[in-house]
């Protein structure tokens, strides 16, 4: 579930990638986002999940299944 959420907020925010296009090994720079890219994402899975992601948290993740690791760690921790 965490997993398909994310993928499906990075296809709306990269809309030139779909669903198909991304796996957790898709480092984000294949994908050109730049860490602000990146900041700007985990906000907007912060308001899907209910969660706070700090910068702390996503500090060295460079792919999606980096993000995804974190976002099921919080949403857990919840």
């Amino acid at each position: 579930m965490v997993y398909d959420s994310v993928v499906e907020i990075l296809t709306q925010k990269f809309s030139d990638y779909d669903s198909e296009d991304i796996s957790a090994d898709t480092a984000f720079d294949e994908i050109g986002a730049e860490y602000e890219d990146i900041i700007d994402l985990a906000f907007d899975i912060s308001r899907e999940f209910d969660i706070i992601i700090d910068e702390d948290d996503i500090e060295g993740v460079s792919d999606v299944g980096g993000l995804v690791a974190v976002v099921e760690r919080l949403v857990n921790e919840k």
